[in-house]
């Protein structure tokens, strides 16, 4: 399969909107009791964050050949496997995969050996990850919208009825391991800090308002919903 569509792009952190409000999210602590207690060890791990790791991304698009109700074919052979994504696909006629990561994040948690700072480093890099996701699919949209083109939301391998093991799928469209990701066994992302995704790319404007918080439980305690 050409690979020539593949785009690697650096994510700029300080460019990242809702970093902060993620982050307290992710700790489950308020703002201002952090502040008030915590404000040396919440400056420390925001600068050694900012300052200590970069995210890194790349996507590319692949057309659908065909499409039924359990699975979707796509354009050099690939077989996605899901009811789900086959469902939620049904205006698209191509298939953007998504992978990022953040390099040095791992290197800071191994590092630390107090347990506010883990939680706070944490509570960062989740943040940077997923607000560094967030950014990738707005370039993304602006590039596909230029030409009236639409997307859908973005579905990542483990989310609701989305088998984790299509990683696997992943990983062998796009091929991650040149921006230093890899793949365990057990379909585990390394380093810790990376995200993978579908969006499926169409005509209908509206593809895009169904969202997979909207099918999960969780959404009203999950910090990551609706991000």
């Amino acid at each position: 399969m050409g690979k020539s569509n593949i785009h690697i792009i650096d994510i700029p952190l300080e460019e990242l909107e809702n970093m902060e409000e993620m982050f307290f999210r992710q700790i489950q602590m308020e703002r201002r009791r952090v502040m008030k207690k915590f404000s040396q060890q919440y400056n420390a791990t925001r600068h050694q964050v900012m300052s200590g790791v970069a995210a890194e991304g790349m996507f590319r698009s692949v057309k659908i050949e065909k499409r039924d109700e359990e699975n979707i074919y796509l354009e050099g052979g690939t077989l996605i496997s899901s009811r789900m994504l086959s469902e939620l696909f049904k205006s698209s006629d191509e298939i953007i995969v998504c992978a990022m990561t953040l390099h040095g994040y791992d290197q800071l948690e191994a590092e630390s050996d107090d347990n506010l700072i883990t939680l706070f480093l944490d509570g960062w890099g989740t943040a940077a990850a997923e607000c560094g996701h967030v950014w990738m699919k707005e370039q993304i949209r602006g590039m596909m919208e230029k030409k009236g083109r639409y997307l859908t939301s973005s579905w990542s391998p483990g989310q609701h009825n989305i088998d984790i093991k299509l990683q696997k799928e992943v990983f062998e469209l796009l091929q991650p391991e040149e921006i230093g990701m890899e793949l365990t066994d057990s379909f585990m992302m390394h380093p810790k800090k990376s995200i993978s995704s579908f969006i499926g790319i169409g005509s209908d404007e509206n593809a895009g308002k169904i969202r997979a918080c909207d099918f999960c439980e969780r959404r009203e305690t999950c910090p990551s919903a609706y991000v």
